[in-house]
């Protein structure tokens, strides 16, 4: 191994090493945040896909392909619904395995993008490397961390790897006709994972036409009669007895409000770049969409002036005509629910492929600007010698767009972190509310775990059947108090207040002083006749406490605030003694904390 290690290390010169480095760092800095981050518990649309299949299994049911095929939302997850199955029956459905898939998928994209670099860009190994380092400074974005922290989300990887996939078989040397049947298989497996994945079918078709081996075809009629059949086929498949989904919006929401579209779909563009921030996602995406325009506009013309082929040029104009198209289909369906939906993490997917095209359509601008040129790779003669100023001025645009570029990364990066941080906790809370759903408040099922306490309550005897579920499920409502650590503070009961008849809002705080850390969460009880302690209501950690923070001298701390509404409507009409524990869902132990309050008789 260190003789590999030693000739690898040789063959790369100190450039080579560090532009090496620097491409691989956006990789390991998500791997590290993924790990410290995600947390094994199914949340959300993971109750429904692959929720309701387990549930079938676990009841003694066979699954149907009609249940693979099922509508979810607007989308046909076929693949991913046997991924899941295989991949929990390997891990007990672990979903932090499907995070890391998803991982693992865009380190797929990645190294596509690369290799697609390097059959249609004249430039050095070094050169290469430097370019998809900046490249995957958006593929590992933090921006898209509810992505990297939901297993379901391996969905939204999908369309952009196969699209990427046939971009670059499409430099291959097989034969078209081959090159087109795999593509079919990669349009239908990104068609049925995820609804925009449809458009695989129209990407890729442009890049084979552009090709050299298109003109030595004998029967293009037929090769697009029979890509126009596949899709025609697919599609009738797709939409055969579809529906659109109750909950969301009507598309004429679009031609009602024209200019709030606009301002959701220039939003959802910029939104990588943004941090959170509308006014910089919507002047972000704006100038971002023009740059791309500018940058194919000057590029089509040196293409058709000069005689140059498109081919080597066409793979970059369609993944960022992807992130554009997939803003106008998410415009047209979400643009109803706010324009600060487009701002939603997932959607940073979609949205930040289009500044990875900007990134090297400016570069291969940049070069036809230097007068370079060739029948079919750019940048492999020269027409002449470019002047000293040609080259400062190509240099000067290509590195102010890019410095723009990363400086707004960095600085939304920042904002990330901390949405991460959050969606941890976030998912802590829904660890504790499942571990007590049979006898918590449905608020805290609604917050952390589905919008339907029906639903996960129902599921979770099958699936439990199955092995499947980590987190074991309290067959009682009463807990043990753990004892604490001499010394240490553990938070407090600050406020419980009457909000309205039958209403209760309770806040304090909580931290697990041993880990330096707020709590997972808060678990609210009262106390039975024989006065143990029963668990009603499960309360998010989330709130920021400067106080707590400033008085412990720790910074971990500024997240230690609790609070949470509660109803009294299923609890014994009596006078109770409610009280409030830090919760450590990784031992299932409870501090108690200070201050307790008795509620009045009912």
């Amino acid at each position: 191994m260190n003789r590999m290690t030693r000739r690898i290390t040789k063959s790369l010169t100190w450039a080579e090493l560090a532009s090496l480095i620097l491409a691989i760092l956006p990789a390991c800095v998500l791997g590290y945040l993924v790990l410290r981050y995600s947390v094994n518990v199914p949340f959300g649309d993971q109750w429904d896909t692959p929720g309701a299949l387990f549930e079938k299994i676990g009841n003694g049911g066979s699954i149907s392909f009609a249940d693979l095929l099922s509508q979810h939302n607007e989308s046909r997850k076929f693949f991913p619904r046997l991924f899941f199955l295989g991949l929990a029956h390997l891990t007990h459905w672990n979903v932090q395995y499907e995070m890391l898939s998803s991982f693992l998928l865009a380190c797929l994209i990645s190294l596509n993008i690369y290799k697609l670099s390097q059959v249609t860009l004249q430039k050095s190994r070094t050169q290469l490397v430097l370019l998809i380092a900046f490249a995957n400074l958006i593929i590992f974005s933090p921006a898209q961390y509810e992505n990297w922290l939901w297993g379901i989300q391996i969905i939204v990887f999908v369309p952009i790897f196969s699209i990427t996939s046939c971009l670059l078989l499409a430099h291959s040397h097989l034969r078209m006709w081959t090159k087109l049947l795999i593509c079919f298989a990669f349009s239908v497996l990104s068609m049925f994972s995820y609804a925009n994945g449809i458009l695989c079918w129209v990407a890729f078709l442009p890049a084979l036409i552009f090709s050299s081996d298109w003109q030595g075809l004998r029967h293009k009629r037929l090769f697009i009669l029979t890509w126009l059949s596949a899709f025609l086929v697919n599609i009738g498949i797709y939409f055969y007895n579809y529906h659109k989904p109750a909950q969301h919006p009507s598309f004429t929401e679009v031609l009602i409000h024209p200019f709030k579209a606009f301002l959701y779909f220039c939003s959802f563009l910029g939104s990588p770049l943004a941090g959170g921030n509308l006014t910089i996602a919507f002047v972000t995406g704006f100038g971002l969409l023009s740059i791309f325009i500018v940058l194919c506009v000057y590029i089509l013309r040196q293409v058709h002036h000069r005689k140059i082929s498109l081919f080597p040029i066409v793979g970059w104009i369609i993944i960022g005509a992807y992130s554009i198209t997939s803003g106008l289909i998410t415009t047209a369906g979400r643009m109803g629910f706010g324009i600060e939906q487009s701002m939603a993490s997932r959607y940073t997917t979609f949205s930040g492929y289009l500044i990875v095209s900007i990134v090297y359509l400016a570069v291969i601008a940049s070069n036809l600007f230097l007068n370079y040129r060739n029948g079919n790779q750019l940048g492999a003669s020269v027409v002449q010698a470019p002047s000293v100023a040609s080259k400062e001025v190509s240099l000067t645009l290509v590195t102010v767009l890019m410095t723009a570029i990363l400086t707004l990364h960095l600085v939304a990066c920042l904002n990330f972190a901390s949405s991460m941080d959050q969606s941890w906790y976030s998912r802590k809370q829904a660890q504790a509310c499942l571990r007590f759903i049979n006898f918590v408040d449905e608020t805290c099922i609604t917050e952390s775990l589905y919008p339907k306490p029906a639903i996960p309550k129902q599921r979770i005897p099958a699936i439990q059947r199955l092995g499947f579920i980590e987190t074991e499920v309290a067959t009682t409502p009463v807990i043990q108090p753990a004892k604490k650590a001499e010394g240490k503070e553990y938070g407090a009961f600050d406020i419980l207040q009457l909000v309205g008849k039958d209403q209760y809002i309770a806040s304090g705080w909580a931290i697990l002083p041993k880990k330096e850390r707020s709590a997972d969460a808060v678990l609210l009880t009262y106390k039975n006749e024989q006065g143990q302690a029963i668990v009603f209501a499960v309360a998010a950690v989330r709130g920021t406490r400067q106080d707590i923070s400033n008085r412990l001298k720790r910074t971990s701390y500024l997240s230690s605030g609790w609070g949470t509404i509660f109803s009294t409507k299923s609890l014994p009409p009596r006078k109770l003694k409610i009280q409030a524990w830090a919760f450590d869902t990784a031992n299932d132990k409870v501090f108690k904390l200070v201050g307790s309050y008795t509620k009045a008789r009912a």
